[in-house]
């Protein structure tokens, strides 16, 4: 039977026997469940408050091994099985076994809830269950490493981005010294472009004539408001230029501020490719804005030609 239920008619000797032996069974299990977090949490209190010593024992271990005749080791069992599952969870579990529970106790809880919700641990044997324990760690170490790898190419990346950034946050404030530069040129030209409109020309001529004075007076203003309105202009468009090139520089060190922001995560196999995929984007931005930001040459059609060739190196890997 699956279910053990109570019947309306007259039990059988045989059954009533059954019965009270399965009751007792099930108060039994209770009873030594309850007895296994009791000793775990009496053997921890004698460590830690030492009262062993008011015994006449100088260590834990010969109190275990001579008085309470249990090994120093397995009273560590008991204990470490109680820190790491709680009296509820090791009340709850004491079926496995103390012996399971310890090995079950040196994984950190999700990857014991991971192992024990995909294997059924009371049906394999104690070395069936350390082997998964051990493939699991090893699982987990090796994706330790490679998180740490990923993490020190991570350093690598944003140190270069922080000096990149350093150095556009320089050439913006170079384009400002240079904006002000102009701006205040701009100022001393239409100064001087007001000036010259309106200061009387005088002529030196021997005895002209009226005619001649107003000629030349006219062309010499015609060449002055010319002369002025050219400075005026170049003045302008040296201005703008440099308006560009500082909004170009201010969203070049958004950009690399934005990916100096970015950071390590942590989880599973799906987690770990999400955090590859937004490295493979922080690393060609980044390497984009810095070609970018360079100096038209030779050199950065160099670097434009590797980055388009390591583009191409990429779409033929993600094809295998």
């Amino acid at each position: 039977m699956s279910e053990m239920t109570t019947m309306n008619t007259e039990l059988t000797e045989k059954q009533a026997e059954a019965y009270k032996l399965h009751n007792k069974i099930l108060v039994s299990g209770q009873m030594a469940a309850e007895y296994l977090v009791d000793l775990a949490k009496n053997l921890r209190q004698m460590r830690d408050t030492k009262l062993y010593t008011e015994l006449g024992f100088e260590t834990f271990e010969a109190y275990c091994e001579d008085a309470a005749h249990i090994k120093q080791r397995q009273a560590y069992n008991f204990i470490k099985a109680l820190d790491e599952f709680g009296e509820s969870g090791l009340q709850s579990n004491a079926s496995l076994g103390i012996t399971k529970l310890t090995a079950l106790a040196t994984l950190c809880a999700d990857d014991r809830e991971q192992l024990m919700q995909s294997v059924d641990v009371a049906s394999i044997s104690t070395r069936e269950l350390e082997e998964k324990i051990a493939e699991l760690k090893k699982k987990c170490e090796q994706l330790e490493l490679e998180l740490d790898t990923t993490k020190t190419e991570k350093e690598a990346e944003m140190q270069v981005v922080v000096e990149a950034a350093s150095k556009a946050d320089e050439k913006m404030n170079q384009a400002k010294e240079e904006k002000r530069r102009l701006e205040d040129k701009l100022t001393e030209l239409q100064a001087r472009y007001d000036e010259l409109k309106n200061r009387p020309v005088e002529v030196a001529v021997a005895e002209p004539d009226e005619k001649t004075i107003a000629k030349i007076r006219s062309e010499a203003e015609e060449k002055a408001k010319e002369k002025a309105a050219k400075e005026v202009n170049a003045a302008l468009q040296k201005q703008q230029e440099a308006e560009k090139k500082t909004r170009e520089l201010e969203n070049q060190l958004n950009e690399l501020q934005a990916i100096a922001k970015n950071s390590a995560p942590s989880g599973g196999t799906k987690e770990l490719l999400k955090f590859h995929f937004s490295n493979i984007k922080t690393a060609f931005n980044s390497a984009a804005a810095i070609i970018s930001a360079m100096e038209d040459g030779e050199e950065k059609e160099k670097f434009k030609a590797a980055l388009k060739k390591l583009v191409e190196e990429c779409g033929k890997a993600a094809e295998v």
